[in-house]
């Protein structure tokens, strides 16, 4: 699997928890594991008018600011990375290989430029999904800066 070897690779400690209630939206995921939606992660897919994909990690509690996105890019000198939408379920699985509500935050490595809120930072934990809607995964945020995924002001 993918993110064993991701998690593996860059030595990234996290905590299996499983609940048998699905945790496919952020209200879902935090009754089901009792933590706040503050510390639940949104790991989401976005895809551009042009066709190009990006990763955006918020927390579970704020929207993802295209807008900065769309300006990392501009500044960079990066054409295609505009007017960015949620992909749908099936250029999830297709892209990612992972059903909408339980991306890991850790599939988008090696897929897709991957941009995540630098407010997590200041948490000592977050929630992820962890393959599917019944399984998180709880680790230090600063493990998405191994990654080499880009900090921005992403929460709104």
């Amino acid at each position: 699997m993918k993110l064993n070897k991701v998690l593996g690779k860059f030595d990234i400690e996290v905590e299996k928890i499983e609940h048998e209630r699905s945790g496919k939206t952020t209200e879902q995921a935090s009754e089901a594991l009792g933590e706040e939606k503050s510390r639940i992660l949104k790991s989401l897919l976005l895809k551009s008018s042009s066709g190009k994909y990006v990763g955006a990690i918020v927390s579970g509690n704020k929207n993802v600011n295209m807008e900065e996105i769309e300006n990392y890019f501009e500044k960079q000198g990066k054409e295609g990375y505009k007017n960015f939408r949620l992909a749908n379920p099936k250029e999830v699985k297709e892209k990612l290989g992972y059903k909408v509500g339980g991306v890991p935050p850790f599939a988008f490595h090696g897929e897709c430029p991957t941009f995540y809120d630098r407010k997590l930072l200041d948490k000592g934990y977050v929630v992820g999904a962890g393959g599917d809607r019944h399984t998180g995964l709880k680790f230090n945020p600063r493990a998405l800066k191994k990654l080499d995924f880009i900090g921005l002001d992403l929460g709104k």
